[in-house]
């Protein structure tokens, strides 16, 4: 009998990929067994289809004793390959149903990670590796596709993670500046050291196209900004002249960022501890915001990393 020298017949463009839509009930029944797990990840490009040995195909061998079920062996050297090698799952010693499952979870699935460990079964030191994985990937993506908005764009700072009206021990917080773009609600984060204009004032350049209208408040570091509206919190929240010139959508935004923020991390600091100026979190929120369906998005994203 011939070997098999492929787990599927084709591979998916990037562009095919992040055009379908998966749900839950897709991935349980991609995940029902492992052949069909292997045959998802070899089509979306995040396993090898069709490697090579001894410049010959390696046929695909089953073996019931490995937790991925196939293996690749060389029909000249005899010798056994690992279906995930050289792939993004390579060094993990998770099954490749539940790293699917994860990476699902992950990417559609907005909730704690203690129901995902549940769900999937897996410990919390994996869960946090992963989900840090994850997020690297989101970094590489947002380094190489820079956002930058336009039109009327509202700007704003806000503190995490300190002591508000003398509650609780005391945390010096951190600060993030926000861009929020009104129109599309496209928005940056990126924590920042202070709130000087020598450290916003670069970071606002590189992420709000020429021409763009800012609107802000009255604090003196945006006062050199072009095309540049201002509305003084301490008088009114809106100016009584121009009703369009307000901080309300980038206020609106501090609250539900914060709010998930503690649902999924509680008092935690760590995320604030990069010392790159754009952390993974908010990198993760952009990559988010793309309009693609996130999950299947993250394959796009990975396979470019990854599979070649």
């Amino acid at each position: 009998m011939a070997g098999r020298y492929r787990i599927v017949e084709s591979i998916l463009s990037v562009d095919d990929i992040t055009q379908r839509c998966h749900n839950l009930r897709d991935i349980i029944i991609i995940t029902s067994n492992a052949d069909s797990t292997n045959q998802f990840l070899a089509s979306v490009g995040l396993i090898h289809n069709s490697p090579e040995c001894c410049k010959e195909r390696m046929n695909l061998a089953t073996r019931s004793t490995v937790a991925d079920v196939k293996l690749w062996r060389c029909t000249v050297c005899r010798q056994f390959r690992s279906i995930r090698r050289g792939s993004f799952f390579s060094d993990s010693r998770l099954t490749l149903t539940r790293l699917l499952e994860l990476m699902y979870y992950w990417a559609k699935i907005d909730c704690k990670q203690s129901v995902v460990m549940n769900e999937v079964g897996i410990g919390p030191e994996a869960i946090v590796n992963w989900y840090n994985s994850f997020r690297d990937v989101c970094a590489m993506w947002c380094f190489d596709h820079p956002v930058q908005l336009g039109e009327d764009v509202e700007i704003d700072e806000s503190k995490f993670m300190h002591r508000k009206h003398h509650r609780g021990s005391y945390q010096e917080g951190h600060w993030v500046l926000g861009m929020v773009e009104r129109e599309s609600l496209r928005c940056v984060l990126v924590p920042v050291e202070n709130r000087s204009s020598a450290i916003l004032l670069p970071i606002i350049t590189r992420h709000v196209l020429p021409g763009t209208k800012i609107i802000t408040d009255s604090r003196r570091a945006y006062n050199s900004l072009p095309n540049h509206s201002t509305v003084n919190h301490s008088i009114t929240f809106v100016d009584s002249n121009d009703a369009s010139i307000h901080t309300n959508t980038v206020e609106g935004m501090w609250s539900n960022v914060k709010s998930n923020y503690r649902r999924m991390h509680g008092r935690s600091i760590n995320c604030f501890q990069h010392t790159s100026v754009e952390n993974d979190r908010a990198n993760q929120r952009r990559w988010r915001q793309t309009g693609e369906a996130p999950f299947n998005a993250s394959h796009g994203r990975h396979k470019t990393c990854n599979i070649t």
